[in-house]
């Protein structure tokens, strides 16, 4: 399936899915970009102001490998995490004081914002931080974003409740969205389908609406 495709798949409106910068790409592109000599497709991290994130002189790029039995995602060596900042989230709420969600996975973070629903995007449960430093700490990007005394939702995976080791990672996120930045976390339980079948945010939204 190429990223057209998985975009319409997460509830992304056609119309909208042109001002997004996913590009499906060859094995030898990934490896220049990447780092990784596997065909997939690609999304590039930006700052708030548009502005691509670098690592080593290069734009910093997440890859999603095509064959089904490769790692969901990969980055750069050593390049740590970033916030993703989607290309249709409104630019006056990552300083302002009203709502907004934070999800895993740039996909959820467009299908989110394209319904009206401001978000940022980490790169996984535990990406809010990283180990660019040496030692594992909070991105140096959330400098960038107000969250004092503001309603964060968290909107992870509907399997929240069934892994320890996600809930433990929410836990530990929401202890230090208040007492690190005086924020005020909510956290968003999905439910999973009857089946069992997981929900994320863009499957929810594209199963049964906003």
């Amino acid at each position: 399936m190429n990223v057209q495709s998985e975009l319409k798949e997460s509830a992304i409106p056609a119309e909208l899915i042109s001002r997004l910068q996913y590009r499906d790409v060859t094995a030898a592109d990934a490896e220049k970009l990447v780092g990784f000599k596997k065909a997939g497709w690609v999304v590039p991290y930006c700052d708030p102001d548009g502005k691509p994130y670098q690592h080593n002189g290069r734009d910093f790029f997440r890859l999603k490998p095509a064959k089904s039995n490769e790692a969901k995602y990969l980055s750069p060596a050593g390049a740590g995490c970033r916030l993703y900042f989607s290309p249709l989230l409104p630019k006056d709420t990552i300083q302002g004081n009203k709502p907004i969600s934070i999800t895993e996975g740039e996909k959820k973070a467009d299908s989110l914002n394209a319904h009206g629903f401001p978000c940022i995007g980490l790169a996984g449960v535990d990406a809010w931080l990283d180990k660019r430093s040496g030692d594992s700490k909070p991105l140096p990007e959330w400098q960038s974003v107000n969250l004092k005394n503001r309603q964060i939702f968290i909107v992870y995976d509907s399997d929240v409740a069934a892994k320890d080791s996600v809930r433990l990672a929410l836990q530990t996120f929401c202890t230090w969205l208040i007492d690190s930045k005086e924020a005020r976390p909510y956290v968003v339980l999905l439910p999973c389908e009857p089946d069992g079948e997981k929900n994320g945010a863009d499957d929810f939204i594209g199963r049964h609406g906003v």
